[in-house]
């Protein structure tokens, strides 16, 4: 029985194929080296990344979330990023961590 996901491709499309999936890789890869550089120091407003964890969907069609635990000056908080591929939010989750525009709130005691 044929798998029902199968079709052929040119070799048009197999190269564009292949050259946005180099694109992606280089992207993804660019933003886990970030997210590193993020974690293993402080940023120059004092904000600490101490976690990152990623949450599955819940339903079918929803996104990952991405939850950021971080401190500044002894104080705990945590932010989120929700997209629908897991390094789609990895890498956007580090780039509104970088550029300042992941809303933290203070983190509960219980969560900590």
């Amino acid at each position: 029985m044929a798998d029902k996901w199968a079709r052929q491709y040119t070799l048009e499309e197999l190269a564009q194929d292949q050259d946005h999936m180099r694109l992606m890789v280089l992207k993804w890869g660019y933003s886990l080296v970030d997210l590193e550089s993020l974690m293993s120091k402080d940023a120059s407003d004092g904000l600490r990344v101490q976690s990152i964890t990623v949450r599955n969907p819940k339903e079918p069609g929803a996104d990952y979330l991405v939850v950021v635990k971080a401190t500044v000056e002894g104080r705990y908080y945590v932010g989120f990023h929700g997209a629908q591929t897991v390094a789609e939010a990895l890498a956007g989750a580090t780039a509104r961590i970088t550029n300042r525009s992941m809303r933290f709130r203070e983190d509960s005691p219980a969560s900590k």
